[in-house]
């Protein structure tokens, strides 16, 4: 199976990976090849956050095409990062049971 960069122009063959990994200056998700010859980088995501949530994204669309015969998964867009930042948001903001807070305001 081949990941897809979050460009769109580079791929690396997940037979070949050794390890996927948040590089060091904590923005980009770079991959390591078995060989150790190339590597490459997935994404540069701005933020370690925006790279934590992307790497989530990323292993969540991995495990959901296992053994459906997938030829090839892309990396999360900033778009896709988003969405997701806003989805996560809105679930801290509600109580445990689903409804929101109540917010009693005063003066």
């Amino acid at each position: 199976m081949l990941l897809i960069n979050k460009d769109g122009n580079d791929a690396c063959n997940l037979r070949n990976v050794s390890n996927i990994y948040i590089s060091s200056d904590g923005a980009f998700i770079k991959c390591a090849t078995i060989s150790g010859t190339r590597g490459g980088v997935l994404g540069n995501y701005e933020t370690y956050d925006k790279a934590l949530i992307a790497f989530g994204l990323m292993a969540e669309r991995l495990n959901n095409v296992q053994g459906r015969n997938a030829i090839a998964v892309k990396m999360p867009s900033d778009m896709d990062i988003k969405t997701e930042m806003l989805r996560t948001k809105e679930q801290r903001e509600r109580a445990a049971n689903g409804k929101k807070t109540v917010r009693r305001g005063g003066s």
